[in-house]
């Protein structure tokens, strides 16, 4: 999008609802809809400037709250996990017993976390605690 092309009468003269409508109806007049090709016209409906972009009741106001709190929870959890299970892939290598255990341990741990809270499906949790342990014990 260029400075240019905002600076144009049709986008200056029409308001942000209009617009809105005539791009969720297709139109395909560019006189009317500048927006006439399908990625810009996706663009268009979810960033007009000034307006919001979620909905307006307050049970849909909370939800959407809640989603952002169990995105960033989720995003720790599996954060840590990988960090754990990367670990553990290093001091494998290194032959220390005592590090090894440690960091095995750490990793179950951290893996039965995740899929308890669900942030990773039981079934790759298990996987991966069945990769790790191999992993351990063709290591030692």
């Amino acid at each position: 999008m260029t400075a240019g092309f905002l600076a144009t009468s049709t986008f200056t003269r029409t308001t942000a609802p209009a617009l809105r409508a005539l791009v969720w109806t297709g139109a395909r007049d560019r006189s009317l809809c500048p927006f006439a090709c399908s990625a810009l016209r996706l663009w268009f409906i979810f960033w007009i400037p000034g307006t919001p972009h979620m909905a307006n009741s307050k049970s849909a106001i909370k939800r959407w709250h809640q989603s952002i709190k169990r995105r960033d929870r989720n995003r720790a959890t599996r954060s840590a996990t990988r960090s754990a299970v990367r670990t553990l892939r290093e001091v494998a290598t290194s032959g220390d017993e005592a590090a090894v255990k440690a960091a095995l341990s750490q990793a179950y741990s951290s893996l039965d976390t995740a899929a308890k809270k669900g942030t990773i499906h039981t079934g790759k949790a298990d996987r991966t605690k069945r990769r790790l342990a191999a992993l351990v014990a063709r290591a030692s």
